[in-house]
């Protein structure tokens, strides 16, 4: 698997970032930016870098040994007679594929790093899908809030020209002058609001913080996603926090046998050329060492790593519960959030908004209390942001949703 074969570059290099016009982007460019920018994960690649280093580490054969030596040596003495020169070569012979255990336990560990890598991903992508559907809900909001301040300033007209033929008392003008400044609090609370969705946004794209940005997307999909059972099946297959705990297993099984191998002693050879002066005689030898295992035979190492081994196997046992009931509660939010909407939009929005307008057409001629047209707007109000917010909820359950079985499920628009 190549993660790290995207170059690193330069930050904020697009012309589009050095445009003072501001960047309109997708779900998939929030995405993109965030994959090739975010700081985090930048640090991430680099460690999984590191891990690749070990597994050359554990592949290297070892290295001879070469001793040279100078003996009976009189340094007062004119001539060198009776000194003894000699040099030797060892080398040490792994037995019982110590190496190959090593390289297959270091690999094991690469791959446990790379999926732990997948995983840091994963979360933060369902982090930067939630930012990008906190701009999109908050932009619902500022919508929201102008439509209805735009609407009270009419009727704030329409009551002036009223009170300025006796319709209505001043009393009742100042109240609908009064009850404006509501209004136009909404306005700047929901501007507010999106500023700082905004923000959280551009932090995860390490975008400059003077960088206007503009979410492009609605929360209005509905794609179909496929049963339980299913989407359980598809999370152990490509969750990479379950995928790596299998990569550790494997690695603890390979240390578990090299620990066993370490029992079988390995031994080294060597030759050696000697020279006596003052005639230099040359004479050669060998040799072989082999330490005797009569006591230590690896026993507290091979006890560890079986336990590390069933650790491990248990780990792995629990990561498989956690995953399949992440996916299951997020199932559940989807189907909840998804029915709350289709209770919206099968009628309760449209009655929100035909009472609203009937209490707002009495009122303007006389035949409603502002009392009444505020507790109206009120609720034609309350529909509204709370069909909103189940939009949101809907979207980030099925981001969550994708999150916790660890790969796309529906297609371009949520991945």
């Amino acid at each position: 698997m190549m993660l790290l074969s995207v170059a690193f570059a330069p930050f904020f290099s697009s012309v589009a970032l050095a445009d003072d016009k501001p960047l309109r982007m997708t779900l998939a460019d929030a995405l993109e930016f965030f994959q090739r920018q975010n700081l985090e994960l930048v640090a991430e690649r680099f460690q999984v870098e590191a891990s690749r280093a070990d597994v050359l580490t554990a592949g290297l054969l070892p290295n001879p040994q070469l001793s040279i030596n100078g003996t009976f040596i009189n340094p007062r003495a004119d001539q060198l007679a009776g000194s003894q020169f000699s040099a030797r070569l060892d080398y040490l012979i792994e037995t019982a594929g110590k190496r190959r255990l090593r390289h297959e336990a270091a690999e094991a560990g690469a791959r446990a790093r790379e999926q732990q890598f997948i995983d840091v991903t994963r979360q933060l992508i369902m982090e930067v899908k939630q930012a990008f559907y906190s701009v999109l809900l908050a932009r619902e909001h500022l919508t929201l809030a102008k439509e209805n301040l735009e609407r009270f300033e009419e009727i704030l007209r329409v009551n002036t020209i009223r009170f300025e033929r006796g319709g209505i008392s001043e009393a009742e003008l100042i109240k609908t002058r009064l009850q404006k400044l509501d209004f136009q609090n909404d306005m700047i609370a929901a501007t507010l609001e999106l500023q700082s969705a905004k923000s959280d946004l551009k932090g995860f794209l390490a975008l400059p913080p003077t960088k206007e940005i503009e979410a492009v997307g609605e929360m209005r999909q509905r794609p179909d996603f496929p049963s339980l059972s299913s989407l359980q099946e598809r999370a152990l297959l490509h969750r990479s926090d379950f995928l790596s705990q299998e990569e550790q297993v494997h690695q603890n099984e390979s240390q578990l046998k090299l620990a066993q191998a370490q029992r079988t002693p390995d031994f080294t050879v060597g030759a050696e050329y000697d020279a006596i002066a003052p005639d230099y005689h040359p004479s050669v030898g060998a040799g072989i060492s082999i330490p005797l295992p009569f006591f230590n035979r690896n026993q507290g190492e091979i006890q560890k790593a079986d336990r590390m081994v069933k650790s491990s196997q248990t780990q792995l046992e629990q990561i498989r519960q956690k995953v399949l009931l992440e996916v299951e509660r997020a199932y559940q939010e989807v189907t909840q959030n998804l029915s709350l909407i289709n209770a919206f939009e099968s009628g309760l929005l449209r009655d929100a908004q035909e009472s609203q307008g009937i209490v707002e057409n009495a009122y303007q001629k006389g035949g409603a209390a502002l009392l009444d047209l505020l507790d109206a707007e009120r609720t034609y109000n309350t529909t509204r942001l709370n069909y909103a917010q189940a939009l949101f909820n809907a979207q980030r359950g099925l981001a969550n949703l994708e999150g916790a079985v660890g790969e796309g499920i529906f297609g371009g628009n949520l991945k």
